[in-house]
């Protein structure tokens, strides 16, 4: 017997896109992939407002939504973002410590199973960053192609030293 390898040739064109306006942010990022299985489409788009020094006036308080959407048929790889809402907040402290959190939830549109985000980052030193995330899903039903992460929460606390 003899392993030969087999690849598939994909096309695939995606797109980035980003602009600032005072204190609005607008993002789009798209994909679009043929040659493998289905051909699909993936986008996700959002605007986050910031209000500028309202935290002890030097900190600011960002307001997040953004749309997630992929067309991937059953066959494919589960995925999280098939039509979807993202709703959340960003609180950027703007000290020398590089202290920020963000919190949200995503909810599924279909199931209105929601998973919901905190993360939070500060450098301690010139050397030493602490950051930490949590994630927590909720309401997932045996239809939901995730159903099987359904008790999988996730804590990280991750201390990095930078030389």
């Amino acid at each position: 017997p003899v392993l030969v390898p087999e690849y598939d040739i994909i096309n695939q064109s995606s797109l980035d896109v980003q602009a600032t306006i005072e204190e609005w942010l607008w993002k789009v990022e798209a994909i679009c992939r043929s040659g493998q299985g289905r051909d699909f489409v993936a986008v996700s788009g959002g605007l986050e407002y910031s209000f500028f020094g309202i935290i002890g006036n030097a900190g600011d308080l960002g307001i997040i939504v953004e749309y997630h959407f992929d067309d991937r048929d059953s066959f494919a790889p589960a995925t999280l973002h098939d039509n979807d809402f993202f709703f959340g907040t960003r609180i950027a402290l703007n000290d020398v410590d590089n202290t920020d959190f963000i919190a949200g939830v995503l909810i599924d549109q279909h199931t209105l199973a929601r998973s919901f985000t905190i993360e939070a980052k500060r450098r301690l030193t010139d050397h030493w960053t602490l950051e930490g995330e949590l994630r927590i899903t909720n309401g997932l039903t045996d239809k939901d192609p995730i159903y099987s992460v359904r008790r999988d929460d996730h804590l990280q606390i991750r201390a990095t030293y930078h030389f």
